[in-house]
Formats: C-alpha cells, structure tokens, sequence
C-alpha cells in the first residue's frame, strides 16, 4: 500500500480519511470538495451549494485551489499520480501530469502547497516537482533524496519555496524519558519517540537532516505551517510545538486540537474541533488563548466526524466538512452555512 500525504497553506496534513475532503483559497472565494465519489464539486461561496460537478474518473486524494480561486489542483488515489487542474468556472482539464509508479518509493510521495506564492510541490517517484498554481508551468525537478527506506508522514513547503521539509515516520527513542508531561511541557515532549526531520534544497541537490523530539504519524497526526523561522506543530491530542529549523522544540501547552485543525496563512489565528460535538476553539496567537465557539448540529439532530482539514481565510470564517457528507462554513460574525455534498 503506497502512503500520500498533503500539506496546504504553507503547512502540512496527512489527508483525511474521512470520504470527503475540503479546499478554499485564503479568500474563501472558491470553494470545492471530493473524494471517494469520483468527482469534485464545485460550491457557491455564498451558499455552499452545489454549482457544477467535474467528473475525474478516480477517487480525489487531495485538493487544492489557486489564489484567483480560478482552477482547482487534484491528486488521485493512484498514488504517484497524475496531478491534475481543471478551470472552475467551466469544468475544462488544463493539466495532466504522466507519470510512472514505482513500489520502490513507498511513502514518498507528497503534495505540499505554498498558498501565498501560488505553488505547490507534488511528489512522483522518482521526483518534487514544483508547479506554479497560477499558470500550471512545472517551475522546477528535484530528484528524490537518499534517506534509505524510510516512511514520510507529513511534508511542508517554506514561504521562499526554496525548502520542502518531510518528516518520517516517528520511531521510539529511550533517550527521552516518558511520562507525564509537566508544567509548560507537552504530552509529545515526553512519549519516548522522535523524528527525522529533512529539508530538501528545490533549488539544487543539498539536504540536511535533524532530530526532532516530535512524534509525526500516520494517518493523521498533527499539522504543520511552515514559516520563516520555525515550523509551528498543532498537535492532534498530544500537544503543540514550535520547531526550530535544528530541531528543537518550544511546547506550546495553551494550543492543541483533538480532531479538526485549521491555520490561517499568516499563522495568527488557529482553529480546533473536537472529534465529535459542536464545540470547536479559535486561538489568536499572539494572545496566547483562546475562545470557544459552538457549531450548529447536523440537520439530522445530531454532529458526525468533521473533517480532519479545516480552513481559515483571511477574513476570519473556517471552512469544512463532515462524514455525513455536509460542507460548512462558520462566518466571523457566527452565522452558519452548511449545505449537502452530491
């Protein structure tokens, strides 16, 4: 079984396993969904409903769309490929990537997105590739780094786009004590595992590699925003961290999340969900706390899963999804849209 793992924003997440996924642009302008039904769907902005269905003919791994919110970016369930982009407004393919697999670079692949530059990065197997979002021209090739046989959980792409940083899969290390967390501590600072963090050079062959006390996981474990000084971890449960570019790490014991996590793209603002409820928190980083808010229920009188995925633009409003197939969209001033996915 090939892995894949997604990162948007500027930060990274293992993609849901939930049916349905979920993307937006920094406005919120363009809003889309797919999964396991073969098709992307295109929602009204305003209404959530749905607008128009392009057909994809295999099942959606991972979304993504450009900043003009003109053109939606898919990876397929085949893993290793193809990359595809479709114009919104009329449905049309613009872009199809050919490329070969390879069970020689089982977990390797990745699709990690620089939303404020308009790029992403997508892995093939022998591969990063660059792509600009905005016109689709593959802007540069990097040759997969030699770090053995290893496992990559989560990736994500620098703001420059000059860095893709992967993380492998965390292994148990006795050299960190385990136990409880203590004051100003996190329960990943003390879980005796640890992982190798690689930042790959897009721009030539170099490669560094460090030691994290982070326990990256998959399926889903945590999401990552890359920014110009550190890499800020939100943790799915077990707690939240600053990562320095040599490794270390600043717990950030006010901040976790226990389902759904969203960031916004300037970082100043996150968003967590319970992993059933209605309760979620919005926390301004720079004040350090956080407030709680309450999310309608389902139509059908009860809450189901939300999206591992969620989005804050940059006015405020969070964007996601539920199992029961349901798209919503919590607005700054706390009114609720929400409208079924078919």
């Amino acid at each position: 079984m090939r892995y894949f793992y997604l990162a948007l924003g500027l930060l990274a997440v293992v993609t849901c396993q939930a049916k349905t996924i979920v993307a937006t642009n920094s406005t919120g302008s363009a809003v889309v969904t797919g999964g396991e039904q073969r098709c992307i769907y295109v929602h009204d902005p305003a209404t959530l409903q749905v607008v128009r269905r392009i057909s994809v003919n295999h099942k959606v791994k991972a979304l993504a769309v450009n900043e003009a919110g003109d053109r939606v970016y898919c990876f397929s369930a085949v893993f290793g490929g193809p990359l595809e982009a479709y114009e919104l407004a009329t449905g049309k393919q613009v872009l199809r990537t050919e490329e070969d697999t390879d069970d020689k670079a089982l977990g390797r692949q990745v699709f990690a997105v620089a939303q404020t530059a308009d790029h992403l990065v997508y892995g093939t197997d022998t591969h990063y590739v660059l792509i600009n979002m905005a016109t689709g021209e593959e802007v540069a090739r990097r040759a997969l780094p030699d770090i053995g046989e290893t496992e990559i959980v989560a990736a994500a792409l620098s703001p420059d786009l000059k860095t893709l940083a992967i993380f492998e899969k965390a292994v148990k290390d006795e050299a960190e004590p385990k136990g409880k967390p203590a004051e100003g501590q996190v329960k990943q600072q003390v879980d005796g595992k640890k992982s190798t963090i690689h930042f790959v050079d897009m721009q030539g062959d170099g490669l560094r590699s460090v030691t994290s006390w982070i326990d990256a996981q998959f399926p889903y474990h945590g999401i990552y925003l890359y920014q110009s000084d550190r890499i800020l971890r939100v943790g799915d449960g077990d707690g939240s961290v600053s990562i320095a570019f040599d490794g270390t790490t600043t717990a950030l014991p006010w901040l976790d999340g226990e389902r759904g996590v969203g960031i916004s793209q300037d970082g100043s603002t996150v968003v967590t969900a319970q992993r059933m409820g209605q309760e979620a928190r919005v926390y301004a980083m720079a004040e350090k706390s956080g407030r709680t808010i309450t999310l309608p229920g389902d139509p059908s009188g009860k809450w189901v899963n939300i999206s591992e995925r969620l989005y804050v633009t940059n006015t405020g409003d969070v964007i996601g999804c539920t199992d029961a197939e349901r798209v919503f969209r919590l607005k700054a001033d706390s009114s609720f849209i929400t409208a079924d996915i078919y």
